[in-house]
């Protein structure tokens, strides 16, 4: 055991037993296995080795070590350079705070989280916010108007994703609502910072955007997130295909309407001429069904027995209380109904 300790302290430079190894000597004693005393013969230099260069102003070098300069003498010189260095350049705390305060502070922690100035790098991005709902419109409407105020150089655009409904109506055209894709959902595309977000919040009815819890629990906030290019994409295929559905079905509901009022104005002619041709067969003669039409026996119908054409007047055969009555009436205050059986 005590060879095989010596081997390895051998190895490092240090002798054991008194045996030296490499420039350095320290003695140990190792008594079963266990080394009892250590020393090493070498010494720290001296800080008298060294010394120092000092550069002044007017260019010359100065020696300054400790056995030269006392603490009050380099602390003296010290001061000189700082007042030299006042008169020739900035004052060295105003430098100092300067840099300071140019220097941009990175938020740490749960900061960090919560910034939102590290969502300028991601470009333009659809972003979603959240309105309350049937105020979808005027939310959109105030946003466009705002952020080009407040904004002018920048691009964006606010989308309000609808669809049509395909309603067709009593009267045969096809409504022009729409429905909303998202409820309660306002779409923005622009570059992101904190400078929208606090325009977005200040807008009324628009109180928050989708995205990922940040921040602490006694100070939450919604990191918002954007919306990925696949579902962007999705939802303007799909809104191109109902578009198209729906012209189709607008087009389908006008031909459609077209031939109801053919088919109507075509009803409408045929009865006026069916009436024509009524009125042309139907003749006041005898035998002929009249309707009496004013006089005390308005509404009564009967049977034509006389024509008097020289008075003008017809004598029919009316039934009153479940009897037949002779009555006569001029030519105007009958109907002919139908005509006389042959």
């Amino acid at each position: 055991m005590q060879q095989h300790l010596a081997s390895r302290f051998s190895a490092c430079g240090v002798s054991v037993g008194g045996r030296q190894s490499g420039a350095s000597r320290s003695n140990f004693r190792i008594l079963d296995g266990r080394v009892l005393t250590c020393r090493s013969s070498f010494q720290a230099p001296k800080f008298s080795d060294f010394s120092t260069s000092v550069q002044t102003p007017s260019g010359e070098k100065e020696k300054a070590g400790s056995e030269n300069l006392s603490a009050k003498e380099r602390r003296k010189l010290r001061n000189e350079r700082r007042e030299e260095l006042k008169a020739t350049k900035e004052p060295w705390k105003e430098m100092v705070e300067n840099k300071w305060l140019s220097k941009p502070k990175k938020a740490k922690g749960w900061e960090a989280d919560a910034d939102v100035n590290q969502l300028k790098v991601k470009g333009m991005q659809w972003w979603m916010i959240q309105t309350t709902r049937k105020y979808e419109n005027q939310v959109a409407e105030q946003l466009e108007i705002v952020f080009a105020e407040a904004f002018p150089d920048r691009e964006f655009e606010v989308l309000v994703p609808t669809l049509p409904t395909k309603i067709k109506l009593k009267d045969g055209t096809v409504s022009d609502a729409r429905r909303k894709i998202f409820q309660g959902i306002v779409l923005l595309r622009c570059v992101f910072d904190r400078d929208v977000y606090d325009l977005v919040r200040r807008i009324p009815r628009a109180y928050d955007f989708f995205g990922n819890l940040a921040g602490v629990s006694y100070q939450p906030m919604i990191m918002p997130a954007p919306v990925s290019h696949i579902n962007m994409e999705n939802m303007f295929r799909q809104i191109k295909e109902e578009e198209e559905d729906f012209l189709l079905f607008k087009e389908q509901c006008r031909k459609e309407l077209e031939e109801e009022n053919r088919l109507t104005l075509e009803k409408e002619r045929l009865a006026l001429e069916k009436e024509i041709l009524d009125a042309e067969a139907l003749q006041l003669e005898i035998g002929a069904t009249i309707r009496v039409l004013s006089g005390p026996f308005t509404e009564f119908t009967g049977i034509v027995i006389e024509l008097l054409p020289d008075v003008e007047k017809v004598k029919a055969l009316v039934t009153v209380f479940g009897k037949d009555t002779p009555i006569v009436l001029d030519v105007e205050q009958v109907e002919v109904q139908a005509a006389a059986l042959k």
